[in-house]
């Protein structure tokens, strides 16, 4: 085990984790309202990290109540939508959240501070575990000590596996990068010297990796690269064909177990749909989107896995039977992907399912840096790597900033942030454009319409104004925070949905440009009592305006949850929050059905 004592690398993790630390402790722990710390568990990872709660603190994971969000039901009892590996993963660390919480008599519930940043320091310490996993296998390839240290500081700090270690480190990718890394090492480890206890660990890495998220179990096609040729993977494969081979089994049963018992506790049966209303569309799978696309493409974020695509050239020019096998991966990968409903995977910095197999991004880079011969060249390309790593940083900052958008960037956006850091870049953007939700098909519920002409059925405002123009009549803002509003009152029928989609159009002029703080779009659903239970807001301006006197038109798309009661009110509204110049007119809002 040379690298355990390897000061060099040693040193290096010590030093992206102390840098990781203060990050977390900056960005993270703190927060614009210095309770930071209290969102670290959440979205995605506030679903993963139930099983813990309800296992361990509410005892409830038999009797969950439905939440449509990360609890659902089936006809046999209510299940947890994600998978349980995460959880698994961070169980050490939930359990010394628990026994911080006792002696600092915090609220022992699962999410008071010590909770939350005991699962900071999970994903930091599987991100340097990881790390220390992938710079085995690198120098198990050859690569030198110099060329590994590089690039486990570019892949930390040069891809956005950055943010789910440091920013959401309840999500399940930082884990499954480590778990990869690690099934990467011992794999390529058992077929130098096929050991038994190698391939064990093989068994267990993949294990893991199934029970955090099952299609990237597709890892196990990179074997035959791992192998180097036929030979050897024949020899190898043979090699465990015998009674040895039962232990690996077992070792990946006993892990992946754990789901279908877990399955059985919460519904009574083995195997279990838990992604009820989700999945894959196969025959439409978002290729160019999820690569190249301004909202959420992959290579437009992470720019460092698209010149580490480069290094297959110098693996085809080695060994074709290696490159076909990393090819296959590849191609399934980007494929599966893409496939998913919901192909930019909801809030979120970059394409993060790529995330957990950097380590084969790393292991392409090595190799395209041994091929340059001449160290000029091998100055020019780590010149390029430390640019890629420079806007990662920059664009991470954005993102935790609200620079960019977690989920609803596109080229206007992106070119009027690019490479933008001062506060008055923060939160500047707008819109909403929410993809249909799965499986796309719905039913048309209401269409309604107020060219502010005549008096429409749903529509109240309290101020007009003759533009003069072919507009006519608009809704007059000027010196009103609320002018205009569209009821929709629920009925039986609304009720059957189990999701709302609305696409909004609007005519938008102001006078006098807003700048960043512009109007807002308002959504709000209360019942007959008043009182809300579903409220979002989003800028009616794109980018900040700054053209004055100019009529625009907008359009916006919108997911809206289940109606709870007939009776209940669905209001869209203008929020002019500044009571700045501002008209609006051909206010239409067309709302959907999602079964």
């Amino acid at each position: 085990m040379k690298t355990l004592k390897n000061p060099q690398l040693l040193l290096t993790l010590s030093g992206i984790l102390l840098v990781c630390i203060f990050l977390t402790a900056q960005f993270s722990w703190r927060g614009p309202d210095k309770k930071g710390y209290t969102h670290v568990i959440d979205s995605d990872g506030k679903g993963y990290y139930q099983y813990l709660t309800a296992t361990f603190i509410s005892h409830n994971l038999s009797s969950q109540q439905s939440d449509e969000r990360y609890i659902f039901k089936t006809e046999r009892g209510a299940v947890n939508k994600y998978f349980a590996g995460t959880a698994f993963a961070m169980l050490p660390f939930f359990g010394a959240g628990y026994i911080s919480a006792a002696i600092a008599h915090k609220p022992l519930n699962g999410y008071s501070p010590p909770f939350q940043r005991a699962i900071s320091f999970a994903g930091l310490c599987y991100l340097c575990l990881g790390l220390f996993f992938l710079a085995k296998l690198l120098m198990l390839y050859g690569t030198d000590l110099r060329t590994t240290l590089i690039l486990i500081v570019a892949i930390t700090f040069g891809t956005n596996l950055l943010m789910y270690a440091v920013y959401h480190p309840s999500f399940s990718h930082v884990y499954s990068f480590c778990f990869v890394a690690m099934f990467l090492y011992f794999s390529k480890l058992y077929f130098t010297d096929q050991r038994l206890k190698h391939i064990s660990l093989v068994a267990f890495a993949f294990g893991m990796i199934v029970l955090i998220r099952p299609t990237n179990g597709l890892i196990i096609l990179t074997i035959p690269f791992l192998a180097g040729n036929y030979q050897t993977l024949k020899s190898s494969i043979a090699g465990i064909l015998n009674i040895r081979a039962l232990y690996p089994i077992l070792i990946f049963l006993s892990v992946v177990a754990i789901q279908p018992i877990l399955w059985k506790v919460q519904t009574g049966e083995f195997f279990v749909k838990s992604y009820v209303n989700e999945g894959f569309y196969f025959s439409q799978p978002e290729i160019l989107n999820v690569l190249f696309s301004f909202r959420k493409g992959f290579f437009l974020y992470t720019p460092l896995a698209l010149l580490s695509l480069v290094g297959l050239y110098v693996v085809g020019r080695k060994s074709k039977f290696q490159l076909y096998s990393l090819l296959l991966f590849f191609i399934l990968l980007i494929y599966i992907t893409a496939s998913w409903w919901n192909w930019y995977y909801g809030p979120s910095f970059g394409q993060r399912p790529f995330i957990e197999f950097y380590p084969l991004f790393a292991l392409l880079l090595s190799f395209l840096i041994t091929f340059f011969k001449r160290e000029h060249d091998q100055k020019i390309f780590l010149g390029v790597i430390a640019l890629f790593v420079s806007l990662n940083l920059l664009q991470s900052f954005q993102y935790v900033k609200n620079i960019i958008s977690p989920w609803n960037m596109n080229y206007q956006k992106y070119k009027y942030t690019f490479l933008r850091t001062s506060p008055k870049y923060y939160a500047c953007l707008g819109g909403s454009n929410d993809i249909t939700p799965y499986p796309r098909e719905k039913v048309l519920l209401r269409n309604v319409f107020n060219d502010y002409e005549h008096q429409y059925i749903n529509w109240t405002h309290s101020k007009l104004i003759d533009t003069g123009n072919e507009h006519k009549m608009a809704a007059d803002f000027r010196q009103k925070e609320f002018n205009t509003a569209c009821d929709i009152i629920a009925d039986s029928a609304l009720t059957k949905y189990r999701l709302l989609y609305a696409q909004i159009r609007l005519d938008r002029n102001e006078p006098v440009p807003s700048g960043k703080s512009g109007p807002l779009v308002g959504i709000v659903m209360s019942n007959s009592k008043k009182k809300n239970y579903h409220y979002q807001t989003f800028g009616i301006n794109e980018i900040p305006n700054k053209t004055a006197n100019q009529w625009q038109t907008f359009t916006y798309s919108v997911e809206l949850p289940r109606v709870k009661k007939a009776g209940d009110v669905i209001r869209f509204y203008i929020w002019n929050k500044n009571k700045q110049e501002l008209l609006i007119d051909n206010f239409r809002v067309v709302l959907y059905g999602i079964e």
